[in-house]
């Protein structure tokens, strides 16, 4: 039988783990920030005598042994997505006081060039929006500009979020994001 492939972290596509990241960060923010929300564990009754059957035992669990391992578990979940959240906002710190980062924050974050948050509702900036709107702030001039930036910015966060691995993958992708 033949050996399967392993797969390597140079294949994997770390520009778009970051964009996948920045895209998110503002949901992921809300989600970690909003600890008592995030732990609020529903339970829907289906009966009012609701007793579980343990396999390998014979014993059985009462709603309340279920809802308890459900708040178990969900503070798991809830302390290992804030953590990697902390990860990720330690990395993106680095870059917030670059210039070049405005380009980040209105593209990915949805947020105006004087950094106030949009509307929920409103639609992804485009790049041309970008670039006209902070040409009228004279940071840059068109949109190949906004993004160089931030096809710059996406590879060294990536570098320094990944390693080594992602300065591979990056530098075999490279025309690929240019």
């Amino acid at each position: 039988m033949p050996k399967k492939k392993q797969t390597e972290s140079f294949d994997i596509d770390h520009y778009r783990s970051v964009e996948r990241l920045l895209y998110n960060y503002k949901r992921l923010e809300t989600l970690v920030k909003n600890e008592r929300e995030y732990l609020s564990v529903e339970h829907h009754e289906k009966s009012k005598s609701v007793v579980v059957h343990m396999a390998g035992g014979g014993k059985y669990r009462t709603k309340e042994n279920v809802v308890e391992e459900l708040a178990r578990e969900r503070l798991l979940n809830y302390e290992k997505t804030a953590a990697r959240f902390r990860e990720v906002e330690k990395v993106i710190d680095i870059f917030r006081n670059r210039k070049e980062f405005i380009v980040i924050r209105m593209y990915y974050f949805n947020e105006t060039a004087d950094g106030c948050e949009r509307a929920a509702e409103a639609p992804q900036y485009t790049w041309e929006e970008i670039a006209f709107e902070l040409s009228e702030f004279d940071i840059l001039r068109d949109e190949k500009t906004a993004r160089r930036w931030r096809t710059n910015l996406i590879n060294d966060i990536a570098v320094t979020m990944f390693g080594t691995a992602a300065a591979v993958s990056l530098s075999k992708n490279r025309a690929k994001y240019n």
